[in-house]
């Protein structure tokens, strides 16, 4: 079994309207690292950990990257770690890139970056080929956990404006969903 994951209900609701094979299951995880863990972790415990792969599907932002961008994650961060009053001299306290090999090579390559807030555009910290969301980081630790293998399938729907992600939700969580469609077709 493979357990599709969406984070927002609009996503979820679009994701619905595809056709998915009977070996899939689609689940709304909810928004940020700690709903979407748990509610994997949930589903993967009622499987005893029995899951082929997890898919994680649905949008992205990025300052850099266009609206409507399918984006193919090289790396990912965990973005709100950085934590320099809590760190010992010599510690790690910045977020570091865990490299990614998605199961799916199309998309933009790009880094993607975990948080756990809507990144709006008065942010200057982050640039360069970066996208951002608030799910991928921890379900890639959970997966990493469990040995299962995780596919990224996500599309680029703001630019930190959050009345863009909202007229745009549908239209990339769609084109998520096509290229998850297509590859579900190849395997």
């Amino acid at each position: 079994m493979k357990l599709v994951l969406c984070a927002t209900e609009t996503e979820f609701k679009t994701a619905k309207k595809f056709k998915l094979p009977g070996d899939c299951k689609l689940i709304h995880c909810g928004i940020g690292k700690t709903f979407a863990s748990a509610r994997l972790a949930a589903n993967l415990a009622e499987m005893n950990f029995n899951c082929e792969q997890v898919i994680l599907v649905g949008t992205c932002g990025s300052f850099s990257v266009k609206p409507n961008t399918f984006i193919n994650p090289q790396s990912i961060i965990f973005g709100d770690v950085y934590c320099p009053d809590l760190c010992q001299s010599g510690d790690v306290n910045q977020p570091q890139a865990i490299p990614f090999k998605n199961a799916y090579d199309k998309g933009e390559k790009v880094t993607l970056i975990t948080n756990d807030s809507f990144i709006f555009k008065d942010r200057d910290d982050i640039s360069g080929n970066k996208c951002y969301d608030m799910e991928t980081a921890s379900i890639l630790l959970l997966c990493h956990t469990y040995n299962i293998p995780l596919a990224v399938f996500k599309t680029v729907s703001d630019n930190g404006d959050l009345e863009l992600f909202e007229q745009n939700c549908k239209l990339a969580t769609a084109t998520s969903m096509e290229h998850l469609m297509a590859y579900l077709k190849a395997k």
